[in-house]
């Protein structure tokens, strides 16, 4: 029976989503010896294989794509939660801000970097400022006015630097006055 591709690759997803891995990655095979370089269906066989908890051979196939289309959204959730789980946070949260920079409305980008935020505080409460203050950096490059890593900035910096506190603090400022008057660090809900 002929069938079209993007059916084919519509079918394949939904064979992913619904746990039929092997099945999905023998279409993907079957796709793949036909057309060697399609990109759609790399991007299928990466999300089959981080399904199927085989990450080493997901990053690969992720890389390609990435090697292909250097901004895509899939490719770069996948190479985050894959990072994730190797503890490489620093390159989960790399890959998870170029999901974000790809497609900034999608929800579960946000509620990821929402995570990144507590892992901010967590660092702060446990007095591992370095590493507090660099997870905020990531923050603020792409989000320079997120309210709670501006305020956590501003109390990391107010004891040691007045001057660069005060841009973080402005920044608080003009988001929420009431909490520029307070040095109380609760996380975002």
């Amino acid at each position: 029976a002929q069938i079209g591709l993007r059916d084919y690759l519509n079918g394949i997803d939904e064979m992913i989503d619904g746990g039929q891995i092997e099945e999905a990655l023998a279409h993907c095979r079957h796709i793949l010896s036909e057309l060697p370089k399609h990109v759609d269906t790399y991007r299928l066989l990466g999300k089959a294989y981080l399904e199927a908890k085989r990450h080493g051979e997901a990053s690969d196939i992720f890389q390609r794509v990435l090697s292909s289309v250097p901004d895509d959204f899939v490719a770069h959730i996948g190479m985050s939660i894959i990072r994730e789980d190797e503890s490489n946070t620093d390159a989960a949260i790399w890959h998870m801000e170029r999901a974000f920079e790809a497609q900034p409305s999608n929800r579960a980008v946000q509620d990821e970097l929402d995570l990144q935020v507590l892992l901010a505080r967590m660092y702060y409460l446990t007095n591992r400022h370095n590493e507090a203050t660099e997870v905020c950096n990531q923050l603020l490059e792409n989000l320079p006015y997120c309210l709670y890593a501006n305020h956590l900035m501003a109390d990391i910096l107010g004891n040691q630097d007045k001057a660069a506190a005060a841009v973080y603090l402005n920044r608080v400022q003009e988001l929420d006055p009431y909490a520029a008057q307070t040095s109380t660090l609760e996380p975002p809900e």
